[in-house]
């Protein structure tokens, strides 16, 4: 179905697309901006990366301290007193916790129990394609591998290996981010 426009203009039809804007409050990704913000300077006084996150950590780290920002907002609304931080603070914590167990999750294709075995497939046909073409530049792609049967990905293949020539290597171990370490990029 096509959608026209009174200056002439048209455009396919957005039934079924994603709404972003429809789906996310102004209001709250300002004041996570304002948290993550704050969150950038680390106790010696630099100031990481806004996206130093996605670099990777355990699981577990998210989890845990997901659970502590938890009981601060449930807690507060409860009227509790002795609350560790604020309940904006507190919201945003979890929100910070949840996106990045969340981005392990989708980067490693782990598809949860319960899911309909769906995956995480945002543009479909174009990733793949995408993918196709960073593969034949890049030095390194790891080989990614659910863990979703609990193991680990193996060490990601040499750029020799893959038949790349021989480039030197980056990182070659392995990353399980439910045990900790760096990403094998």
């Amino acid at each position: 179905m096509m959608r026209n426009f009174e200056t002439g203009a048209t455009r396919d039809s957005d039934d079924g697309k994603a709404d972003y804007e429809g789906f996310f409050s102004p209001l709250v990704v300002a004041r996570y901006g304002q948290y993550m913000t704050k969150h950038q300077v680390q106790r010696d006084g630099k100031i990481r990366d806004s996206d130093n996150w996605q670099k990777g950590m355990p699981l577990s780290v998210y989890i845990k301290s997901a659970w502590r920002h938890f009981l601060d907002w449930w807690m507060a609304h409860r009227g509790y007193a002795g609350l560790n931080e604020g309940i904006q603070e507190a919201l945003c914590a979890l929100m910070f916790n949840v996106m990045g167990y969340l981005h392990v999750l989708l980067l490693h294709d782990v598809d949860a129990a319960g899911s309909g075995g769906l995956k995480f497939d945002p543009l479909g046909d174009e990733v793949a394609l995408l993918q196709q073409e960073i593969d034949e530049y890049t030095e390194e792609v790891p080989d990614i591998y659910p863990m979703s049967q609990g193991c680990a990905p193996p060490r990601p293949r040499t750029a020799r290996e893959r038949g790349l020539g021989n480039r030197p290597e980056t990182n070659t171990e392995p990353y399980d981010p439910r045990e900790g370490g760096k990403p094998g990029v």
